[in-house]
C-alpha cells in the first residue's frame, strides 16, 4: 500500500511539474498542457489509424534493435578475416571505420 503511495505521489508530481512549465512557457504549441494531451490521447484511441501506426512504428524501432545487435555480434567477429586487411589497418580496427561517418552526421 505504501508503495502505491509514493508511486501516485511520483506521478503527481510530474504531472504538475509539467503543468507548471506549461503555465509557464504559454504557449499551446510549444508545450500542451496534461489536460490536453490526455483528451487529444481519448480522442486517437477512438480512431484505427492510430493503433496502426503506433504498430508500424514499434516494428521499425524492432529491427533498428535487431539490426543493431547483429552489427554488434558481426563486427567484433570480423574483425580477424583476411579482407579486413585490405580495408583498414589493424590500429584502426574495423568498428572504427563502420563508427567515422556517424561522427560527421
Amino acid at each position: 500500500m505504501r508503495r502505491m503511495f509514493r508511486k501516485c505521489g511520483i506521478l503527481l508530481f510530474w504531472v504538475f511539474l509539467w503543468y507548471g512549465l506549461c503555465l509557464g512557457v504559454d504557449n499551446r504549441i510549444l508545450l500542451a498542457s496534461p489536460l490536453e494531451t490526455a483528451r487529444a490521447l481519448a480522442v486517437l484511441l477512438g480512431e484505427g489509424s492510430f493503433y496502426a501506426t503506433v504498430g508500424v512504428s514499434l516494428l521499425r524501432i524492432g529491427a533498428g534493435f535487431l539490426l543493431g545487435l547483429a552489427a554488434g555480434l558481426c563486427l567484433p567477429a570480423a574483425e580477424d578475416f583476411p579482407w579486413r586487411k585490405s580495408c583498414c589497418p589493424r590500429r584502426w580496427g574495423l568498428q572504427r571505420l563502420f563508427r567515422w561517418p556517424l561522427l560527421w552526421y
